[in-house]
């Protein structure tokens, strides 16, 4: 039953492919048990073929739909599958075989209308509707169960991304960090090498101009010479 609900709830989102799987293996299971479901099956595989518009394959399915359904007393399945017949016959532009089906429909719902018996219609009424609620329910559930999915996906998906950003932060805040370390410390060197060169400027000024007052006074102590050594050159020549 799981099978045939998951193959109606991807057939009512135009899933068809998952679809198709779902009908497929319910085929495959139902093989060793419940043969009265298989017509269900058949009935869902002819409604996925129908919209795709392959006649030949709905046809196909329609038919071992109806047969299993009238050997295992499903009437509600034989009914869906004589309804499918007749649609598949009127789109092949098949008049006179959906006549036929028309007529088989019209026999089943007059033997329905003659069982004279309300209370065994409104039982398999009510099967057939709590088949179908609890189908739906199913299907609900399992919409539920892959949104659910989805959704923890997609917070994963969003965890790893966040995680990603938060980790190409951390790299870029550590770069900046490096890059501003290292230009504190390049602005350090050139700050001592400034400091160094301004140092050893301001002391060949020093010296320069401790040199300066050196040849001075060697300047003035000759000048003073050679004025004393041509006073004493006079007195001399005087004396003589």
């Amino acid at each position: 039953v799981i099978w045939n609900s998951y193959g109606n709830f991807y057939l009512n989102t135009n899933q068809l492919d998952s679809a198709l799987q779902a009908y497929l293996k319910a085929l495959s299971f139902f093989r060793d048990t419940s043969v009265r479901f298989r017509a269900n099956t058949y009935n869902g595989l002819t409604d996925l073929e129908i919209k795709k518009r392959n006649w030949r394959k709905a046809n196909s399915y329609a038919k071992k739909a109806l047969f299993i359904a009238k050997n295992s007393t499903n009437i509600s399945s034989e009914k869906y599958s004589l309804q499918n017949l007749i649609t598949i016959s009127q789109e092949q532009q098949n008049y006179k075989r959906a006549f036929e089906y028309q007529k088989q429909l019209n026999a089943l719902l007059d033997s329905l209308d003659k069982m004279n018996n309300e209370q065994m219609f409104n039982e398999l009424e009510q099967k057939y509707q709590n088949e179908k609620k609890a189908a739906e329910i199913l299907e609900l559930k399992s919409a539920k169960e892959i949104l659910e999915e989805k959704r923890k996906t997609e917070k994963v998906t969003n965890l790893l991304i966040l995680s990603s950003i938060g980790g190409i932060s951390i790299i870029l805040i550590l770069l900046l960090l490096v890059k501003s370390a290292r230009h504190k410390k390049f602005l350090a060197v050139k700050e001592k090498e400034k400091q160094i060169k301004e140092f050893e400027l301001q002391k060949a000024e020093k010296d320069l101009e401790h040199y300066k007052n050196e040849l001075n006074d060697f300047t003035r102590h000759l000048l003073d010479k050679n004025k004393l050594l041509n006073e004493l050159r006079k007195e001399l020549k005087n004396i003589k």
